[in-house]
């Protein structure tokens, strides 16, 4: 189970930081790109993207109220999240339904016409590659989701026209600068994650989210391209819960601003794309929502979700992924298993990641196995190890029970976007493939555990500064322009964010030195 803590954020001073009117009920707001060294494309498409949908702030920047020295904490909330509860495999499978490929459309004219033809009885429920907003090509092409017997595999196949036919299964959602709650951040303090900074904030570096979107708050997420919503096949990414908007959090919440929380990567850039509903998603989407952000220019691809059963679809987005050089990120799942990584954190070419608690053992919710790569703060709501008043899961933004808060969860879903984060910092040293980034963060990982790699610590906890220090020494030079010129790191919340240039004193977080959560 994926847990968290909703902190409300009481009454917020909203401070319009664009020019503003209001006419007919119509909010109009302008948007300045501070610094942003991108293509006049880039700037574009992020300043259509505040007009983009519900939950979006624009370049609004909020004053939020000094947060107590013990803050409120709400009710604790069950979410479903992270993998499927079951190691078995087939829990997850939607009974009735089914991915074929024909070997060409074009051949066999209507799917549906085509298997009355061949006395089959199907229902094409929709083509997988036109929900797009532009034109699909490649692996999702001919591709249909349709509904049928549970026999409909063994007697399509005989078909010469059929390619491939496979279940559909369903998959899951599996968190000192200024901010004021940085202080309940233990997970970026133990980490080390503020000194690496020095380095680099990953600027520029492009992180999907596959979530169940990503919304912005008062305290905001550096920047945030233009996304795409598998689930309603809209172009309207916004976060149907909380999950989606929590992860992006931990990856680039807006930092150094003088509000709320901070971030691994206050440099990176989000695309969000949606492909979890309430009700979770399902493997078609997200072969999709892979294949579309690799084509809309990800460098690294989170899913803190999964499923219990193995889609050839998504394996082979998977592999067009690392032949165009995207980094995949995937939780190992919240079951508590000792030797069961689910998918797709399971595939070779994917970063599986389990979580941890405050003393750097692991997290009793988090899947292990030969699989396993790296381990990252996790947390656990049943503990309080630093005594600060809060449980010691991931802090960071999102909207809660119909208001902005800040929010306190648990999982391996939360550990995920912690390894996307550094290994943002890593690309923005220029370290290029994602084989290159994987080996990095492995050996530079601290060794926990049994010497070497085992299956409970995979190669070790996530080191954000060691992994920095290699990246420097790899490629010769560190990221231009540092803390105190990166345009990209920190500013008013909303889309955009600037740093002033000031220099960043930080604190230390009470707390076992190894501590990490999630």
């Amino acid at each position: 189970m994926l847990r968290r803590i909703g902190i409300p954020l009481g009454a917020i001073a909203l401070v319009v930081g664009a020019t503003a009117s209001r006419e007919a009920g119509r909010m109009e707001r302008t948007v300045e790109v501070p610094g942003w060294p991108a293509s006049d494309e880039v700037v574009e498409r992020v300043a259509s993207s505040v007009e983009r949908g519900p939950g979006v702030v624009g370049s609004w920047s909020v004053a939020a109220p000094e947060p107590p020295a013990e803050p409120h904490v709400g009710p604790v909330h069950e979410v479903r999240g992270g993998w499927a509860s079951s190691a078995e495999g087939g829990t997850d499978r939607i009974e009735g339904r089914f991915v074929v490929r024909f070997r060409a459309t074009e051949a066999i004219g209507d799917p549906i016409s085509w298997a009355e033809r061949q006395g089959v009885a199907l229902y094409a429920a929709r083509a997988a590659g036109p929900r797009h907003h532009r034109a699909r090509r490649g692996l999702l092409e001919d591709t249909w989701v349709v509904e049928g017997p549970p026999d409909l595999p063994q007697r399509l196949l005989r078909s010469q026209a059929v390619d491939l036919v496979e279940p559909v299964y369903r998959i899951h959602a599996a968190a000192t600068p200024d901010d004021p709650y940085y202080p309940y951040q233990w997970n970026l303090s133990t980490l080390g994650v503020p000194e690496s900074w020095v380095e680099t904030r990953g600027r520029g570096v492009v992180v999907a989210i596959l979530d169940t979107g990503v919304s912005i708050g008062p305290d905001g997420l550096n920047l945030v391209l233009d996304g795409y919503d598998f689930v309603d096949s809209d172009p309207d990414p916004a976060d149907s819960g909380w999950h989606g908007t929590h992860v992006a959090g931990v990856v680039a919440q807006t930092t150094d601003n003088g509000t709320g929380a901070a971030s691994v990567a206050p440099g990176a850039v989000i695309l969000p794309v949606r492909v979890l509903g309430e009700d979770g998603g399902d493997t078609v989407a997200l072969a999709e929502g892979i294949v579309w952000a690799v084509e809309e220019g990800a460098d690294i691809i989170n899913l803190s979700l999964g499923s219990s059963g193995e889609s050839e679809l998504v394996l082979e987005a998977l592999e067009l992924a690392e032949e165009e050089g995207v980094l995949v990120v995937a939780a190992s799942g919240n079951d508590g298993e000792d030797d069961f990584v689910q998918f797709p954190a399971s595939v070779s070419t994917v970063l599986a990641v389990g979580a941890t608690r405050m003393d750097a053992s692991i997290a009793p919710y988090s899947n292990q196995g030969e699989s396993l790569d790296l381990v990252a703060p996790g947390g656990t709501l049943s503990d309080d190890e630093d005594g600060d008043g809060l449980p010691d899961g991931i802090l960071q933004e999102a909207w809660v029970d119909g208001a902005w808060s800040y929010v306190v969860a648990e999982g391996t879903s939360v550990a995920t976007p912690h390894v996307s984060g550094v290994a943002a910092l890593v690309i923005g040293h220029g370290v290029e493939t994602p084989a290159e980034v994987r080996d990095l963060l492995r050996e530079t990982a601290q060794d926990l555990g049994d010497e070497g790699p085992d299956d409970a610590f995979g190669h070790g906890l996530l080191d954000p500064m060691a992994a920095v220090a290699a990246a420097v020494k790899a490629t010769g030079g560190g990221e231009s322009g540092g803390v105190d010129d990166d345009p990209l790191g920190g500013g008013s919340g909303g889309v955009l964010g600037s740093s002033e240039g000031e220099t960043v004193s930080l604190g230390t977080q009470q707390g076992n030195a190894l501590g990490c959560g999630g």
